[in-house]
């Protein structure tokens, strides 16, 4: 099995994509268009695994769609991930940024199985109708968005929105600000939203799908700021077995899904909620309050890919879990995370 890597950064000026200079025939791609249209192959076939390595500032891209390939959950998997240097940290505006004015429809849109999406910046402009992140039907197998950040610059959309029909899904450590809605499922299939973190939004999370007996399991979430943090308009869809560990600031505790919910969330619990930062402040409610899911993240692990115990800033989680995207820096021990490395062509770390 090949492992092929390719890099993306919207200063280059176009090029083959298998280094990350910027000028040259072996430039990295400028586009995930151009990516795409170059790369798109049948993995299962091949018997490769493929992942794409972004880096630098803003990328604008009115609406791209993973299409075009052929994929597998387990081993012929496509991965499309932040260089370390390019990271957001956690912070709104701190990285790699994806940025769209996308009309009904995602600025990042999904229609493949077998898709990892972590530590973007993905930020909406579009006025109204549309989403950050669009999984669609066509999505299959599992898909994983992991250690993002999505915002709407202020206008009606939706953070992550999961298309009915499509099938396995996990949303964990992501940060989703200012959005009408942060996460929203709209299936009956299985899925699941760990340690995420949803500020000031209409909707936290909600789940509107009808029909089937599998819910979407919640925990470790915090939803602060939100007029309906935890909604199931149909009834009985969140998973009321698993789901455990979610907070809220108090606007509609009654409707927390899980035992051992933390509904007393302040400003204060944050370490600068009016400057935009949420990680954790020293004492606040949501350290060490959280549910150890070393076992549900390692389901997620495949070939060449393990789930990292880390939390968005790639803090390794603590042997109690906070809540939320963040795990308090200077909070109490921390667990040793398991983490597989691989070398890319020029020894870096992968």
């Amino acid at each position: 099995m090949a492992h092929i890597i390719r890099y993306l950064n919207p200063a280059s000026s176009g090029g083959n994509g298998t280094t990350n200079a910027l000028t040259g025939t072996n430039a990295a791609y400028a586009t995930f268009g151009a990516w795409q249209t170059a790369e798109a192959t049948n993995l299962v076939s091949d018997g490769d695994r493929h992942t794409l390595i972004c880096e630098g500032g803003t990328l604008t891209e009115n609406g791209f769609t993973i299409t075009g390939w052929t994929t597998n959950d387990s081993s012929n998997y496509l991965r499309i991930y932040v260089a370390e240097g390019s990271r957001h940290g956690g912070v709104v505006g701190g990285g790699f940024k994806l940025q769209g004015a996308k009309s009904f429809g995602g600025v990042l849109s999904i229609a493949q199985e077998g898709v990892i999406l972590e530590g973007l910046e993905i930020e909406n402009t579009h006025s109204s109708g549309s989403r950050g992140v669009q999984i669609l039907s066509g999505s299959s197998g599992d898909v994983i968005v992991t250690k993002c950040v999505i915002t709407s610059a202020g206008v009606s959309a939706i953070g992550i929105d999961i298309a009915s029909g499509s099938n396995a899904f996990l949303a964990c450590d992501n940060l989703i600000y200012d959005c009408v809605t942060g996460i929203k499922s709209g299936n009956y299939k299985s899925q699941q939203a760990y340690n995420n973190t949803i500020i000031d939004c209409t909707n936290g999370i909600i789940r509107t799908g009808a029909g089937g007996s599998t819910r979407l399991d919640v925990r470790n979430n915090v939803c602060f700021g939100c007029t309906t943090p935890y909604g199931q308009p149909l009834a009985n869809h969140f998973d009321t077995t698993d789901s455990s560990d979610n907070a809220t600031d108090g606007s509609d505790a009654s409707i927390v899904p899980g035992g051992s919910s933390v509904t007393s969330v302040v400003s204060g619990d944050f370490t600068n909620h009016a400057g935009d930062d949420w990680s954790l402040a020293s004492g606040s409610a949501l350290e060490d309050a959280g549910a150890d899911l070393t076992t549900e993240y390692e389901a997620y692990d495949r070939t060449g890919f393990d789930l990292e115990k880390t939390d968005i800033a790639y803090n390794p989680r603590g042997v109690t879990w906070d809540i939320g995207a963040f795990e308090r820096v200077g909070g109490g021990v921390v667990a040793t995370p398991k983490r597989r490395i691989f070398l890319g062509p020029f020894g870096g770390a992968l």
